[in-house]
C-alpha cells in the first residue's frame, strides 16, 4: 500500500494529518443562514438581469452572493510544509497546491 501511495505522491509531495475541529451549533446556524442568503441573492440576481433596470443592481449582487456562498463553506488554515506558507484549505480536500513553491501536499482528516 505505501509503494503505491509513493508512486502517486512522487518525491516532493508530503503527506499531513489535519486534526477536524469541532463545530459549534451557532456556528452551523449563522453557515446555514449564509447558503441560504447566498442562494436568494443567486436567484434575485438572475429575476433582475431579466429587467433593463436591474441589470445595474443583478451584476454586483451575483458576486457579492457567490461571496457570500464561498464564506460559508469551511475552511481551514494549513503550513505549506515546504515552504511554511499558510493557505486555507476547504473541509474534505485531498490534497492541495501551495501557490508560492507550486508543490502538491496531500491531506488526511482525522475526526
Amino acid at each position: 500500500m505505501e509503494s503505491v501511495l509513493k508512486d502517486v505522491m512522487g518525491d516532493e509531495s508530503v503527506a499531513v494529518d489535519v486534526q477536524k475541529k469541532h463545530i459549534s451549533v451557532t456556528t452551523i446556524i449563522i453557515r446555514i443562514l449564509m447558503y441560504i442568503a447566498g442562494a436568494c441573492g443567486v436567484v434575485g440576481s438572475w429575476l433582475l438581469f431579466m429587467t433593463i433596470k436591474g441589470i445595474v443592481v443583478a451584476i454586483p449582487l451575483f458576486f457579492l452572493s457567490i461571496k457570500i456562498l464561498d464564506l460559508a463553506r469551511v475552511k481551514y488554515k494549513l503550513a505549506c510544509p515546504h515552504c511554511d506558507t499558510e493557505r486555507a484549505v476547504k473541509s474534505n480536500a485531498e490534497h492541495y497546491l501551495c501557490k508560492q513553491c507550486r508543490k502538491i501536499t496531500f491531506v488526511n482528516w482525522i475526526k
